[in-house]
């Protein structure tokens, strides 16, 4: 009866769900000296962030590298919005100078030329430094383009004139935006040799920003005629993340295991930072440590392999800043299968039945 008894511990030590849920220290990232307010759009696996640092006055804004030895500002690059820049894993980025797409690293700037026209920018970079974008061709179209080995490609479009490139990974799947004969704005993966769309959500229109190494992506799409949501595409279904009671969500970034982050409105429409994993979303907000509680996380533009995350927030202080997130590590503790051996032995020998 014994014997039983602790089987049957043992049983439901084994298949006891986990009680905890990861949470993540706040870290601050600051601003260069003589601006007013940050944010920060990728992160690689070496902890490596990329931001942008802005005035209050005029609205002048420069590109920021961030590491363990704090806050550089890469005045060769310019920026327009969160997106449009990247960090690979060696520290090379991805980034405009002078109106043209361009690979930045050690300090120098190499411009990547266009497709025919006289602008272009560049938007993702993998650690091959393959590097994609988006370029003016010679009849003013825009497209988007995969540059490798020294040479600028253009990759069309889905039927339309124009395209951009948003995301690539390290085998050289790009995915973004492109037109169709419609005129529509439609998410696409590319494998290499061909552009595909991934359709929507109902509505007439999507995007892809991120792909992992698994070839799973990520982006919004319309729902309605009016409202996007974010999504996650994987095996061909495109999944509506939904959103914290707002309208509109959008899904920016996903790592090796399959973490999602990004934004999503709450019912005043307010932004709300998101971690979507294991078909659940999470507001990050209810998952960071509770002596960061003064912080509002708004949104979400990066995860690491590691699980740190970065984006754009308000501080304590009521200004705008860029964070960076980092799981809290877990406490060791004894599993509880092994818990239930340990009572089991200790039962056995104080019985007088040995091996």
């Amino acid at each position: 009866m014994r014997i039983v008894k602790l089987s049957i511990i043992l049983v439901t030590l084994l298949f006891c769900p986990a009680f905890s849920q990861t949470t993540y220290n706040v870290t601050d990232l600051g601003v260069l000296d003589g601006y007013d307010s940050s944010w920060a759009g990728s992160i690689n696996n070496s902890s490596q962030v990329l931001g942008v640092s802005k005035k209050a006055a005029g609205g002048a804004k420069s590109v920021f590298l961030w590491d363990s030895e704090g806050m550089t500002g890469l005045s060769s690059l310019q920026v327009d919005d969160t997106v449009e820049y990247d960090i690979n894993g060696s520290g090379q980025v991805a980034g405009t100078s002078e109106a043209q797409a361009c690979l930045y690293e050690d300090g120098s700037v190499t411009k990547l030329g266009t497709l025919g026209g006289g602008l272009s920018k560049a938007f993702g970079i993998n650690d091959n430094i393959q590097i994609v974008g988006q370029s003016e061709t010679s009849s003013s179209n825009i497209h988007a383009f995969l540059y490798e080995s020294g040479g600028m490609t253009g990759l069309g479009t889905l039927g339309g004139n124009n395209s951009r490139a948003r995301g690539i990974n390290n085998s050289g799947y790009v995915v973004g935006g492109a037109q169709n004969d419609s005129g529509d704005l439609r998410a696409f993966v590319y494998n290499g040799t061909t552009m595909s769309g991934l359709g929507t959500l109902g509505g007439d229109s999507s995007e892809a920003f991120a792909i992992n190494d698994d070839g799973q992506i990520v982006g919004d799409s319309k729902y309605s005629s009016f409202y996007s949501h974010a999504f996650f595409y994987d095996n061909g279904t495109m999944t509506d993340l939904g959103t914290f009671g707002g309208p509109e969500s959008r899904a920016l970034d996903i790592n090796g295991s399959s973490q999602i982050v990004g934004w999503a409105n709450i019912a005043s429409w307010d932004d709300r930072a998101f971690l979507y994993e294991d078909g659940e979303l999470l507001n990050l907000n209810d998952l960071i440590d509770g002596s960061y509680s003064d912080w509002i996380l708004e949104q979400a533009y990066s995860i690491n392999d590691s699980g740190q995350i970065v984006g754009r927030g308000v501080s304590p202080s009521g200004d705008q800043r860029a964070f960076l997130l980092s799981p809290v590590p877990e406490p060791a503790t004894v599993s509880l299968l092994g818990l239930g051996t340990l009572i089991y032995l200790r039962r056995r020998k104080s019985s007088g039945k040995q091996n």
